[in-house]
């Protein structure tokens, strides 16, 4: 039977810190006695070290997931055509999670068009096969003509991660 893994954005948020910020201060590990996931939106600003990563273990039990941010370095920076030694330090760093990673976040930039789909199949099919990939598009083409985009997917194994995109169009 699948359990249903329920989380936030972030787990941690100045408004939370009266109802569920503990007295050790640990705030992940208060947040994961509240929801059993997670997404791990700062990994894409910056590669946490492992010993960070290893805490996060700590803080959490087995059954609690983490779906984490690809670095902006390999996403935005390198366009998924580069930033091998970027993405292999990620990686490294996350490996204390273990199975508590449920999925890494591709998210692209707005530049990133329907053209550039055999970057982004390429990209996926050089991923360590060990982990679970969710991809986040926002530009509008996709959205207009999503088929290309959903074989490319599929064929990799891939989710797609959908978003309200009334903000962007």
């Amino acid at each position: 039977m699948e359990r249903l893994h329920v989380g936030c954005a972030m787990w941690t948020h100045r408004a939370w810190d009266a109802h569920i910020v503990g007295q050790s201060g640990e705030r992940l590990r208060a947040y994961a006695e509240w929801c059993n996931a997670v997404e791990g939106n700062t990994t894409f600003y910056a590669t946490p070290t492992r010993e960070t990563v290893a805490s996060w273990a700590a803080q959490t039990g087995p059954d609690f997931r983490f779906v984490l941010k690809i670095p902006k370095a390999v996403t935005h920076e390198h366009r998924l055509a580069g930033g091998a030694e970027d993405l292999a330090t990620f990686l490294r760093a996350i490996e204390p999670l273990g199975p508590r990673v449920h999925a890494l976040w591709i998210q692209l930039p707005g530049s990133f068009t329907p053209d550039d789909l055999p970057v982004l199949s390429q990209f996926l099919s050089r991923l360590p096969a060990d982990h679970r990939y969710a991809v986040e598009v926002r530009h509008a083409g996709f959205f207009k003509e999503p088929a290309a985009l959903e074989e490319a997917l599929a064929t990799a194994g891939a989710e797609w991660v959908p978003f309200d995109t009334t903000a962007f169009f």
